[in-house]
């Protein structure tokens, strides 16, 4: 008598890196049941013995020192190109 939704709860609820908008259930027989997510077709599946809750996870969030790496990488990057650049228009 459990829905996705209590069931995510009851064990810790989701991260900060989860995908919830891909939430999925995996039926003890083999369907699948996904989540549609739009005006009035948001479902809240229940939960059945022997059922699987997937909650992927959302590539395109970064953590942030990878994302802060690749920005100063570019910033270092466009200096020495600057510097190139200052250096012929010298010779």
């Amino acid at each position: 008598g459990m829905t996705k939704n209590s069931v995510i709860d009851l064990s810790g609820g989701l991260t900060d890196r989860a995908d919830k908008k891909r939430v999925y259930v995996v039926r003890a027989a083999g369907s699948v049941a996904t989540s549609t997510h739009g005006w009035m077709t948001a479902k809240n599946h229940d939960v059945q013995s022997g059922d699987s809750i997937i909650v992927p996870l959302d590539a395109e969030k970064l953590p942030p020192l990878v994302e802060w790496t690749q920005i100063t990488s570019i910033i270092y990057d466009l200096a020495v190109a600057a510097s190139s650049l200052k250096l012929i228009r010298v010779l």
